[in-house]
């Protein structure tokens, strides 16, 4: 019977060497006798110390989960700082048991992933805090192998902040469209780059026309719509908005409908973004 064994060996100069034994008794020229093989394990040793000095000190949350029992081996100062727990807490726990995540069925997607591809990656999760706040995070993860035991490494990034300005944003122009609408208000966006214009139903309605009618949509066929008399006026003061000599732009003047007469209109507009050599990109 074998019998594994993780012993130090000294050298002869009195240092030693992290190394793994294996030791059996069996029999050398009709002699008994124990067997020891050694394993030298610094190269090993060596990258388990990188490895868990990268664990410990980096900004994402990182945990370690034996695969077999699904509890928590390990976890890092980031995820205990961001989470609120202890080790003590967490450590030997399954994350069912501490409830981490609020959605119940994460776990299982998941490990689902990990056990069919062997590696995940930027998978957004919501993930519960000590205090019951709720942190968004991008997971990624990976199968590992060690002492003949097989782990869940994940590493997560906090991404509440974005998560956060994603809904302001959002609310803000859910709101920004309430009152477009509200308004009656046709809008546009012209690409100055490309030429490309996008306009909202009601931009298109103003001249008797759905958005596939008029599709595509760009400068040209805005100034295909105006009436002769206000093309110059209007595209002045568009050059001049261009070069910046006004910043905002407003003018009425008549666009053909489809119906063959002729809408006045007021449009406003403003240049929201210009390029790194100072040419006016979007307005």
């Amino acid at each position: 019977e074998r019998a594994l064994s993780r012993l130090e060996l000294k050298t002869r100069s009195g240092s030693l060497i992290p190394a793994e034994t294996r030791i059996w008794a069996g029999t050398w020229n009709d002699k008994e006798c124990i067997f020891c093989l050694s394993k030298d394990l610094r190269s090993e040793h060596e990258a388990l110390q990188k490895f868990v000095k990268l664990f410990e000190n980096n900004p994402a949350l990182m945990s370690i989960t034996d695969i077999a029992d699904r509890h928590i081996t390990e976890v890092n100062t980031a995820f205990l700082e961001k989470t609120g727990y202890s080790p003590e807490e967490v450590v030997s726990h399954s994350a069912e048991e501490l409830e981490l995540f609020p959605d119940s069925g994460t776990i299982e997607e998941l490990t689902g992933i990990l056990r069919e591809k062997g590696t995940l990656r930027n998978r957004e999760i919501q993930l519960r805090c000590k205090n019951g706040k709720t942190l968004f995070g991008l997971v990624s993860g990976d199968i590992l192998e060690y002492q003949g035991k097989r782990y869940f490494l994940t590493v997560m990034v906090d991404i509440s902040d974005q998560v956060e300005l994603r809904t302001l944003y959002a609310n803000q122009n859910q709101r920004l469209e309430s009152i477009i609408e509200s308004a009656n208000l046709g809008t546009w966006e012209w690409n100055i780059t490309t030429g490309e214009m996008i306009v909202n139903e009601r931009w298109a309605e103003i001249v008797g026309y759905s958005i596939d009618e008029l599709a595509p949509i760009s400068l040209d066929t805005w100034k295909g719509l105006l009436h002769p008399e206000d093309l110059a006026p209007v595209m002045l003061l568009l050059d001049r908005n261009l070069s910046r000599e006004t910043s905002t732009y407003e003018i009425e003047f008549r666009m053909r409908h489809k119906t063959g007469y002729w809408v006045w209109v007021l449009a406003r507009g403003k240049i929201t973004e210009w390029t790194a050599k100072g040419k006016a990109h979007r307005m």
